[in-house]
């Protein structure tokens, strides 16, 4: 008997409860994906016993595994709640406490059985899906082909049924402890909305809104230390669950102050469903309004190192071969040498790098750029040049020259223009990312050569290899007979190979044997240039093997980001659309008495309508604007420390327009389901 009525009650639950089932099949297809991913012969090889991938997606799941838990747990109180009178009449009949758990107990495990099921189909699809992305982000070749193997099933299996398990044993619990009359009353004890206290609760929501203001302040000014920083983020999540204990609280006082508007088209009832349902949930609204801001958060992250893959990456490694010796008469036939015996070479080119005492466009640099701030200054604004001559870590001690024949010839090997110069003439070569913020106010740096003042006569900005390499975020170009009056300041050796592939940076720099002495540092000895987040200081530069690393690092916090983003955004939706779906048998009788009052088929459902999107848009609103601020400096930053051109709001508009797309496949199936519902009666 208990085995037949769980499955006829099971069904009617995944009928119930449709979008549940959907969101629980969708978290088993990323589950079962992303573990067999990690847990894949062929990726394994790939990352060369790299655990970094493991690593990221490990912590990703983790944090995942406790939404989903929090989700179940959530889902299995909510239907017991729902459903506390018909366990009462089950009591009232004669069957036991412990017969009704096991009955709820079977019927949960049905659900979660058929979604996980579902799950795994749809996951072996997503699998290559997966699998597809991520060769192609760090540039092998994929065939399709099914991994099937069993510790990727098993892990699934652990992870899914381990918070079904968890959160069913919690209910059982409560179960044993519950009587008819609990089980009876228990749908109603949301029901009773306190209005006392209003007028506190709303100075909660100004001092909340305040508190998320000061830490937008704070933030943007760059005043926090870790510890102060962590503090702060806490608050900044409490203040989001106080916020709606204020909002209740205005939508009551606005309903009693009985304006005209209130009257027009059923905004009295709206209000009244609106301010009771987040005054009875302010806890359940508050976490959907968090989980909404890091889902936008991490998806905006995400697009940024996706666009730094796409954009500037090959910007930021222009030569095959890029290699710096302090030497500047050093020959590099060794390293020739081993490189043509590794690769085809199409052209070698090597050069020094020049400077002749001066450190002029260095010291405008030091005191114009954001990077530095006011560190590098005199009490009065000047450039304190004593202590920029000591300041020997984001340049070179002495500006960098380059003679205008090597430079041509570079720029040729790029497939760039030549440039031609006057006798006293120079050009600037200068990183993209700085050219944004100095302009051609960089210009006003002195460039003197052999007592002579040269004419500034343009900047070029194409990427140039100028992490410390070909200088340091600038170079000088000057007509060679200038360089006749300057020094060598070190050399450099460029090539040119067909058929790029990984493995030429181990075979020019071999990690040093276990008993050998590590060598001296020099990374702060020469400048390395601005540049953040992505930074490559070796003085040998690969572009195969630096480019396959940096797509993998990346890669691998692009697919958790974009994992945890999608699980949070279906899970938050799923909590809003059961909840409304699940109300909607107790909003038959309203709607029954608005359509005695006069509304017909059409007015109700643009109720319904109403209804649903206020009830929607409130968590997902608020995270917007909450996150907004968060992703616009996050954006600021990357893009400045990166020099990715790109606009800031590009990264926030595009997960907000992939926020709103899923809202609205969620949406639209709530509103349907919860219109056919209530015309039913």
């Amino acid at each position: 008997m208990l085995s037949k009525l769980s499955r006829r009650n099971a069904r009617r639950s995944a009928k119930d409860y449709a979008v549940y089932m959907i969101t629980m099949i969708i978290f088993a297809a990323l589950l079962f994906a992303f573990n067999s991913m990690l847990l894949s012969r062929d990726v394994a090889m790939v990352l060369e016993d790299v655990p970094l991938m493991a690593i990221m997606v490990g912590l990703a799941t983790f944090f995942i595994i406790l939404i989903i838990a929090w989700l179940i747990r959530y889902m299995v109180f909510f239907m017991l709640g729902k459903r506390s009178r018909e366990f009462g009449i089950y009591l009232l009949i004669g069957m036991k406490n412990r017969q009704i758990a096991k009955l709820f107990w079977r019927e949960n495990l049905l659900m979660g059985c058929l979604s996980f099921l579902l799950g795994l189909v749809f996951g072996l699809f997503l699998q290559q899906a997966l699998l597809a992305i991520f060769y192609s982000l760090i540039g092998n070749a994929y065939s399709l082909a099914l991994d099937l193997n069993p510790y990727s099933f098993l892990m699934t299996i652990g992870l899914y049924f381990g918070c079904y398990l968890l959160a069913l044993w919690r209910s059982k619990k409560k179960f044993r402890k519950m009587n008819i009359r609990q089980l009876m009353t228990a749908d109603n004890h949301n029901q009773p909305i306190n209005e006392k206290g209003d007028k506190g609760k709303q100075w909660l929501f100004f001092l909340s809104l305040a508190y998320i203001a000061a830490f937008y302040f704070f933030l943007f000014r760059g005043g926090f230390s870790f510890s102060e920083a962590f503090l702060a983020t806490i608050g900044f999540i409490i203040a989001i669950y106080l916020i709606y204990l204020g909002l209740s609280s205005f939508v009551a006082r606005y309903i009693r102050s009985k304006r005209a508007g209130i009257y027009k088209s059923g905004n009295l009832f709206l209000l009244r469903q609106f301010s009771g349902k987040i005054k009875t949930m302010p806890f359940t609204m508050g976490t959907l309004t968090v989980l909404f801001a890091l889902a936008m958060v991490g998806l905006s992250i995400a697009m940024m190192f996706s666009d730094y893959l796409d954009k500037q990456l090959p910007h930021d490694f222009p030569f095959a071969v890029s290699i710096s010796h302090p030497d500047p008469e050093h020959t590099f036939t060794e390293e020739i040498a081993l490189v043509t015996q590794a690769a085809d070479v199409r052209d070698i080119y090597p050069y020094a790098i020049y400077q002749n005492g001066t450190n002029e466009v260095n010291t405008f640099l030091y005191t114009n750029l954001r990077y530095f701030g006011d560190a590098l200054k005199a009490p009065d604004g000047t450039p304190d040049r004593a202590l920029i001559k000591q300041s020997v870590w984001a340049y070179y001690q002495f500006d960098t020259f380059m003679k205008l024949s090597d430079y041509n010839y570079l720029r040729k090997m790029l497939g760039h223009g030549e440039i031609s110069l006057g006798e006293q003439e120079y050009l600037l070569h200068l990183s993209a990312r700085v050219h944004r913020e100095t302009g051609d106010s960089i210009s006003r740096a002195e460039i003197k050569i052999g007592g002579l003042i040269y004419d500034f006569a343009g900047i070029k900005t194409e990427g140039f290899g100028q992490d410390g390499h070909n200088g340091a975020d600038y170079l000088i170009i000057v007509p060679d007979a200038a360089i006749a009056m300057m020094e060598p300041y070190y050399g450099r050796l460029v090539m040119d190979i067909e058929n790029e592939k990984p493995g030429l940076q181990s075979l020019l720099d071999p990690a040093p044997a276990a008993d050998e002495p590590e060598k001296e540092d020099d990374f702060f000895i020469r400048g390395y240039g601005t540049k953040q987040i992505m930074v490559h200081s070796s003085e040998i530069v690969i572009r195969a093997d630096v480019v396959h690393e940096v797509k993998y690092i990346l890669s691998s916090i692009i697919f958790p980001l974009f994992y945890i983003a999608m699980v949070y955004l279906c899970v938050a939706l799923t909590v809003l659309s059961v909840q409304q779906l699940s109300d909607s048998n107790k909003y038959k009788f309203r709607y029954a008495v608005l359509s005695k009052l006069g509304l017909n088929g059409k007015d109700i459902d643009k109720v319904i309508w109403k209804q649903l999107l206020w009830y929607y848009l409130c968590p997902i609103i608020a995270a917007i604007l909450i996150s907004a601020v968060i992703i616009l400096f996050a954006s600021e930053l990357f893009v400045r420390s990166t020099g990715v051109n790109t606009a800031v709001f590009a990264y926030f508009g595009v997960s907000a327009a992939l926020l709103f797309g899923i809202y609205a496949l969620y949406f639209a199936a709530t509103y349907v389901l919860f219109k056919r519902n209530i015309h039913e009666s």
